[in-house]
């Protein structure tokens, strides 16, 4: 079964250049695109608009680090017509945004009645982006976080916007870390050890050649 996985750009926020389209709303122009024929190795890699990019049985949107939030709480023992209702109850005093423009997705392995993570992103946004690979013929089957909280740590390195500005995303049992490797506040906050940086190059590697991490 053929699979297709779509890195969805940061969602932009105010102070984006004009003339790039309604901030923070809409879909993107074209994709980075990792296609694989048998669902496991990478077949093609590329960048193309929505309208080019190739067919798959399978199509999976990767969301950015930037774009996703993690809480972590007691899960509220509620059925799944009503779990939205009672994570926005439990969540409300922590969310930065109106609970109504917001999307909510539980985490691996969270069990209602016990302690576990929450994802939060932009709702009007990724409905958005949906609807316009939708229109397209591209009906998306999963949407993922490119990053999550994991025990034991690990870690990947990106380059982010046009001036591929180089970060270091941190997978923490505590949570996602994104730090910007030439800000100040980098030098900082973030002391990470030989061995870490070897397991944020290792998981770097991975990412490039394999399709499996990114499945929830």
């Amino acid at each position: 079964m053929s699979l297709l996985v779509l890195q969805l750009p940061p969602r932009r926020r105010l102070g984006s250049r004009a003339g790039e389209g309604d901030v923070g709303t809409g879909a993107p122009g074209e994709f980075d695109f990792v296609l694989s024929l048998d669902g496991s190795g990478v077949s093609q890699t590329g960048c193309a608009p929505t309208a080019l990019l190739p067919p798959a049985d399978r199509t999976v949107l990767v969301l950015a680090d930037a774009d996703v939030a993690w809480h972590r709480i007691e899960i509220p023992k509620a059925p799944p017509a009503k779990m939205r209702a009672a994570l926005t109850g439990v969540m409300e005093e922590a969310l930065l945004d109106d609970e109504d423009a917001l999307h909510f997705a539980l985490g691996p392995g969270a069990q209602p009645g016990h302690s576990g993570w929450v994802a939060v992103t932009h709702r009007a946004w990724l409905s958005a982006v949906l609807g316009a690979l939708e229109s397209a013929g591209r009906e998306v089957t999963q949407v993922v976080p490119a990053s999550r909280p994991r025990d034991p740590a690990s870690g990947h390195f990106f380059t982010a916007g046009p001036a591929a500005v180089p970060c270091l995303v941190l997978e923490r049992p505590d949570g996602v870390t994104c730090v910007n490797l030439e800000g100040a506040l980098a030098r900082v906050i973030l002391f990470v050890s030989e061995a870490s940086l070897r397991a944020a190059v290792a998981r770097t590697a991975e990412r490039a050649t394999g399709l499996a991490e990114l499945l929830w």
